[in-house]
């Protein structure tokens, strides 16, 4: 299980609380920040080594899964949003950042998805 444990990932968007995950670039995660968990309401032990529209994405999220899978594909940047139905607690709008960041120095390329906050879920109903 992999951890990142950069200070940065709290203070991505100021007060607000951003989650970051790491992908390769076949959508399997191979790292997340602490936030991640509590976040996307899933233990860490059930993202790491899934493939993120599996992980986080219920099957009701086709058109989310769609478009993660296609921007994964293509190795492509984009938004998606969704809206979640954790485990433990309400349901949440969260907003999915994707960045694909190319190989580079013997390093292969990968994904870096940045999970925030998208609003209140109460007002996207």
């Amino acid at each position: 299980m992999t951890l990142l444990t950069d200070s940065s990932s709290t203070s991505v968007l100021g007060r607000e609380t951003a989650a970051v995950l790491v992908a390769r670039t076949d959508g399997v995660i191979v790292a997340t920040s602490r936030e991640a968990e509590p976040m996307l309401g899933r233990p860490v032990q059930e993202l790491i080594g899934r493939q993120f529209v599996s992980a986080v994405l219920d099957d009701e999220h086709r058109i989310e899964r769609d478009l993660v899978n296609h921007l994964l594909t293509l190795g492509k940047s984009g938004i998606v949003e969704a809206f979640l139905r954790r485990r433990v607690r309400v349901p949440v709008w969260l907003r999915f950042h994707f960045r694909a960041i190319p190989a580079a120095e013997g390093r292969p390329p990968f994904i870096v998805i940045v999970c925030s906050h998208a609003g209140s879920a109460a007002a996207q109903t």
